[in-house]
């Protein structure tokens, strides 16, 4: 009994130093500098304050037109403020009937594109699959828990056996030189083998596995039997060159979190390549109504220098040929608020493949007009400030660092 007790408590020991190992070594994380700044970057905001970035305060354009206006003197020609110009709030389609009209502000046109982009639905699935990727090398260091039993039920009959000559040691014996054949009796048993343990995966690359069998056994003729046999099984197993280490069996576990976090890099470029788009699109379409309206104002005021040539010429103060150069300047007029009206077009149909709204087809009749505003303001920046912040800020860069370290892991 004593061998057999000093026996299990060696195992249970090694048990023991084999868990403390594990768990040793279970650091499998990146680079900690690098993942903090991961962190710090997926969790900082796109937005770019420019007042920050400014050598100066930042200058509206009335402000500047009062500053031009000072430093010309009070003999220069005065530019009316912005309050004082014609404003585009009464836009009017040179087709009709009149279409029907919606109003989009840049906030709703860039969450109509980060809910409808396809290109960024399919980008959204890349962090679950490569979460799954850590998962799935993470779970080969995980404990197993195994368990199997066999049953088998035997039944032999008479068998014929081997031929054979007795020979006792003991001459006299009356056995000495007798022959005899040999049979199997008939014989009917049953077996129970069963085992169960756990099995522990080791980031040195070993392997731990304690068991515990049990075997019974049961004769049912001639000479009955019950036997039970269980014992405490006690294995390691570690290679000493190929996959042998720490860093050689987490290598896939730090590889697959690099990847994981390129993802979400991606991932996250993905949705500010489109906010970017939708933001110069949306702009695009701002200066397109702009433009009809100019050439609008420019089409009236044509048309009214017509009249007024026309007027001239009953009234035999201008020639008749003005006449003539009046109606080629309607006419042009008139080309130049076709293409501008063509122009919105053109670019609302860019903004529409942007958006990716199931409600607006590109050939909808719908006239998307710009709500928001621009504010329209000089800013004088530091190039240094904003060549730090860029190395900084931007995600190809973290993205290239990231994938540097996963180079150096392999």
């Amino acid at each position: 009994m004593k061998p057999s007790l000093s026996w299990r408590r060696a195992a249970c020991g090694a048990a023991l130093v084999g868990l403390s190992a594990c768990n040793t070594f279970f650091n499998s994380g990146l680079d900690p500098e690098l993942s903090r700044r991961v962190e710090a970057r997926l969790s900082t905001d796109e937005r770019l304050t420019l007042e920050e970035l400014a050598k100066t305060p930042p200058q509206t354009v009335d402000e500047a037109l009062q500053t031009m206006q000072r430093q010309r003197g009070a003999h220069s020609l005065k530019v009316p403020a912005l309050e004082d110009l014609p404003q585009p709030a009464a836009r009017v389609a040179p087709s009709a009937p009149q279409p029907e009209r919606l109003r989009l502000t840049l906030a709703e046109a860039r969450a109509r594109a980060l809910e409808n982009n396809l290109y960024l639905r399919a980008a959204l699935f890349e962090p679950g699959i490569a979460a799954t990727y850590v998962s799935e090398e993470e779970a080969k260091f995980d404990d197993l828990i195994f368990a199997n039993a066999k049953y088998a039920n035997k039944d032999w009959p008479l068998l014929d056996g081997d031929v054979v000559q007795f020979k006792p040691p003991d001459k006299q014996s009356p056995l000495t030189g007798e022959v005899a054949k040999l049979s199997v009796l008939p014989q009917e048993s049953r077996q129970l083998e069963a085992e169960a343990g756990i099995q522990i995966p080791l980031r040195t690359g070993g392997k731990l596995t304690i068991a515990s069998p049990l075997h019974n056994k049961r004769s049912l003729r001639h000479v009955p039997s019950d036997q039970y046999l269980s014992a405490l099984r006690f294995s390691f197993s570690q290679p000493l060159l190929r996959d042998a280490g720490v860093a050689a069996n987490v290598a896939k576990i730090r590889l697959a979190r690099y990847q994981q976090r390129i993802t979400d890099l991606q991932t996250r470029l993905q949705a500010v390549r489109v906010i970017a788009m939708i933001d110069k699109l949306y702009w695009e379409l701002y200066a397109a109504w702009g433009e009809l309206d100019v050439r609008r104002q420019q089409y009236e005021i044509a048309n009214q220098n017509l009249a007024m040539v026309k007027k001239r010429v009953a009234e035999g103060l201008s020639a008749a040929i003005e006449i003539n150069r009046a109606e080629i300047g309607v006419a042009d007029r008139l080309e130049a608020l076709v293409v501008a009206t063509t122009k919105i077009r053109l670019t609302q149909r860019k903004l529409l493949q942007a958006l990716n709204d199931p409600r607006y087809g590109l050939d909808t009749p719908t006239l998307f007009m710009t709500e928001s505003a621009p504010l329209l303001a000089r800013f004088e920046l530091d190039r240094e400030q904003i060549a730090e912040k860029a190395l900084a800020g931007r995600l190809e860069l973290l993205e290239i660092e990231l994938k540097l370290a996963a180079d150096s892991t392999k």
